[in-house]
């Protein structure tokens, strides 16, 4: 069955080559995520199984299959459609990329000071335990990094990269990181606190204080904006619990995830922050999100 079978089943209205509004390869919808939904503008490639709208850009067809069959059961519907193949929703093996033996640590990493533990105390953190868990570290007056906590990034054991924390308050850049040609396994590729989270579920976070908040079971994407890597990642897991920033890019971006994650069969929620950020939750809510998260399957 096609594209322009399912429409008709689900009486879609919709254009295929050789109207103006249509290249040809494609098969053409007025498309529910722009406003005022005028127009044929959400495109779906015949040959390559996905959605683009010339105004909004690009959609996982599970997204799309979402809004206009009005139904978030939407595996067995894909299921009877040929051009819905087994292979766009199995678990993608990660291929990550080994750069080097051995990462090179900057000079001036040295154990916190008071300044650091300071910081950390501050933001309602017990420095022993962040440096336990995580091997944080601090920078002294002479590194590049100063004024700054030290973050290893650890992937199967080994750190293959680090990033760093301003604790001054005066820095330009929050997180300033490795530099791309010097990490082991680049840090957008893989996920903070991934060896930590070895269960089926586990939860998602955008930044490392997030992950310490949380604690063990917890990883962060560094950052908002994810990568397909990371998405292949998430997906060995059953069930991951997405707990972003209530800024609108922060609630965008994780309704895009659980999309990405539903569409590779993992059984996604969103826990949506009415402010802050989840490195400020109290000690109370993260019983609360560990427990509706993270129960055995």
């Amino acid at each position: 069955m096609s594209i322009t079978e399912l429409y008709s089943a689900y009486n879609i209205q919709f254009m295929t080559e050789g109207h103006s509004h249509c290249r040809p390869g494609w098969v053409n919808i007025p498309c529910p995520f722009c406003s005022g939904n005028q127009g044929y503008h959400l495109g779906f490639n015949i040959e390559k199984n996905f959605y683009t709208c010339y105004r909004c850009g690009y959609h996982t067809i599970y997204d799309v299959m979402e809004q206009i069959l009005h139904t978030r059961n939407i595996r067995p519907i894909l299921k009877q459609y040929d051009i819905f193949h087994d292979k766009s929703v199995v678990r993608v093996e990660p291929k990550i990329v080994i750069r080097m033996n051995k990462l090179k640590v900057p000079y001036g990493i040295v154990p916190m000071q008071r300044r650091h533990i300071s910081y950390l105390q501050q933001r309602g953190f017990l420095a022993t335990q962040i440096e336990d868990d995580w091997n944080v570290q601090g920078t002294n007056h002479l590194s590049k990094y100063k004024g700054r906590l030290f973050i290893p990034i650890h992937y199967k054991g080994e750190m293959v990269s680090f990033t760093t924390r301003d604790i001054t308050g005066k820095a330009e850049a929050r997180y300033i990181s490795c530099a791309s040609e010097q990490e082991v396994v680049p840090h957008k590729s893989i996920l903070y606190g991934i060896d930590h989270a070895p269960g089926t579920s586990c939860i998602v976070v955008e930044g490392v204080t997030g992950v310490w908040r949380i604690g063990f079971g917890t990883v962060a994407t560094f950052g908002v904006k994810y990568t397909t890597d990371q998405v292949n990642l998430l997906a060995k897991f059953k069930k991951v619990t997405v707990i972003f920033d209530p800024d609108e890019a922060g609630k965008l971006q994780g309704r895009k995830l659980i999309s990405d994650l539903r569409f590779r069969g993992v059984s996604c929620s969103q826990y949506e922050l009415k402010n802050g950020d989840p490195g400020e939750l109290s000690y109370a809510e993260v019983e609360k999100i560990r427990e509706l998260s993270l129960k055995k399957t």
